[in-house]
């Protein structure tokens, strides 16, 4: 009788380690990054539902503990904006402007993520990272929209 249980023992022993394993290596996986091609700030053509050809400017935004380079962004109204974020820190990221319903998904260290949106209102509005406490620490920006 005694050997039954000692087995049954081993038996959800090695189960339990053998788990333990399997969820930590799941754990430290990470998914595949995006690999965005050298982005610069020179206007795309972009076709809109009117046939009319509208600039698009793409822009490079890098998030770090906790600040955005560049933290000040200029556009034309009217033109189409895409946002290449990439996270240079060594925490998880994102990249938000509330007022315009712009946010890009939170993203891990190395990754890179892309919103576009058209930049249809005049204004100063404010990127943040939405992850609480990081625009309290000094993660946040401007777009100044002409």
């Amino acid at each position: 009788m005694n050997s039954k249980i000692l087995i049954v023992v081993i038996v959800a022993v090695f189960l339990l380690v053998g788990g333990y394993f399997v969820l930590s290596n799941m754990r430290g996986a990470t998914a595949p990054t995006l690999e965005v091609s050298q982005p610069t700030t020179e206007p795309m053509p972009e076709t809109t539902t009117s046939g009319k050809t509208v600039e698009t400017k793409e822009i490079l935004v890098e998030g770090d503990e906790y600040k955005f380079t560049p933290a000040s962004i200029s556009v034309t109204k009217g033109e189409g904006v895409a946002i290449v974020f990439k996270n240079v820190g060594t925490v998880r990221h994102n990249f938000m402007i509330k007022e315009l319903n712009v946010a890009s998904k939170l993203i891990g260290p190395g990754e890179t993520d892309r919103v576009e949106f058209m930049a249809s209102s005049s204004g100063t509005f404010s990127f943040y990272c939405s992850v609480p406490g990081h625009k309290e620490s000094g993660m946040e920006g401007e777009l100044l929209v002409r």
